[in-house]
């Protein structure tokens, strides 16, 4: 048993606690799950994915592939490799989010034998989970940005589809989105479930005793590929590549 483990948890509960304060939870999470048996890893990503399922099947309509792989992980990934699910074209912002953490957790998957990937996929889907939670109570509370960010992923799509010389002039949503009333970083609603759903990852977490695991290795390994995954901005990451050795001769 050791104290590391145990002292996250406690400032993962802590930081929950503070509205509007520091978001440091998906920094935090990784420190806790890195070196934690793998199914026990893919067990929380799972099980955040399913509480969001009922909200996304009943705005997505037909759509089987999150409840597939959430069901079957491994045969989904060995049928479909790294396929997400199927969403509408007018999904908002909130089922868009939910639909990436499956990426995430599809290449941690791919990779789980590399410990930072894996962490990085387990993660990855617990926070969209919970992100699209909140965002889906904040289009709730404020259903102007709906038509808001969809001006802005239109002109997204305009703009990588022509040269720069072609882009389109950026509508005054992009203005209107920064607007405290329609930024979801300063709505109450969003905050409160957003944190919510972090101290139940806290509680979650403190009934499979996660403390009573052994710690990784190679503490040092941790922190590079906690200091990696942020580079990659949180998304996706797969290994890191080995250069092979020079000869030094310009041969390899």
């Amino acid at each position: 048993m050791n104290d590391r483990r145990q002292d996250l948890l406690n400032q993962l509960e802590a930081t929950a606690k503070i509205p509007f304060g520091p978001e440091d939870f998906i920094l935090i999470s990784f420190q806790i799950l890195y070196g934690l048996p793998s199914d026990l890893q893919l067990r929380a990503a799972l099980h955040m994915g399913e509480r969001y399922l009922p909200i996304f099947e009943k705005k997505q309509p037909g759509s089987t592939g999150a409840r597939q792989i959430l069901g079957d992980l491994d045969g989904c990934f060995r049928t479909e490799r790294e396929s997400t699910p199927d969403i509408l074209d007018e999904s908002d912002s909130a089922d868009t989010t939910y639909r990436s953490g499956f990426m995430n957790l599809l290449v941690g998957y791919h990779h789980r034998d590399d410990p930072a990937c894996l962490t990085a996929g387990a993660c990855g889907m617990i926070s969209h989970a919970i992100v699209a939670r909140a965002q889906n109570v904040f289009l709730a509370d404020d259903p102007v940005v709906i038509r808001l960010q969809k001006e802005h992923d239109a002109w997204w799509d305009a703009w990588g589809a022509v040269e720069e010389e072609l882009w389109p002039p950026q509508p005054e949503s992009f203005n209107q989105l920064w607007q405290p009333e329609h930024n979801s970083s300063r709505n109450v609603a969003f905050d409160a479930v957003y944190r919510r759903k972090w101290a139940y990852v806290a509680e979650w977490l403190r009934a499979e005793a996660v403390w009573t695991y052994p710690e990784p290795d190679d503490m040092e390994a941790m922190m590079r590929g906690l200091k990696r995954w942020e580079s990659f901005e949180c998304c996706p990451m797969w290994p890191e590549r080995t250069e092979p050795e020079s000869t030094g001769d310009g041969r390899t």
